[in-house]
């Protein structure tokens, strides 16, 4: 499976693929194809930010499997928000690029992750468990 593949895939509020995306939805679908890494599902509707937050919060607190890195490697999760929120995530797939699927634009797409940083004020980055984020 290749980013390409999905891009212009409709975002939809709880999709988990492969015909549609929301924001998690797709992330999760793209580890588990892309590198045989299954993430937790979080309960919450994606439209339901402080939800969200809260969700992806717990999960870290309560289990060791979620490293913050100070720099994107291919394959790891691009968490965004404003605040102290996460409103947004994504897969970083190398070169400044990010794969997401935003309610704004309605789809699955690519943006550089200079242009993400300019619009949210957060932008972290994230490995699951003790497996390389990488391809390699």
């Amino acid at each position: 499976m290749e980013a390409f593949e999905l891009v212009g895939k409709p975002w939809v509020p709880g999709g988990r693929g492969p015909a549609a995306f929301d924001c998690w939805g797709l992330v999760m679908f793209w580890m588990a194809n892309k590198t045989g890494q299954d993430l937790p599902d979080f309960p919450a509707e994606a439209t339901d930010v402080l939800a969200v937050t809260r969700s992806f919060q717990e999960e870290r607190k309560n289990k060791t499997q979620w490293e913050q890195l100070a720099v994107p490697e291919v394959n790891c999760v691009v968490a965004m928000g404003r605040n102290k929120t996460i409103n947004h995530a994504g897969v970083y797939l190398g070169e400044g690029l990010v794969l997401h699927s935003s309610r704004d634009s309605g789809k699955v797409g690519i943006q550089k992750i200079d242009q993400l940083r300019r619009q949210w004020s957060n932008v972290h980055f994230f490995k699951y468990h003790d497996w390389r984020c990488s391809d390699s």
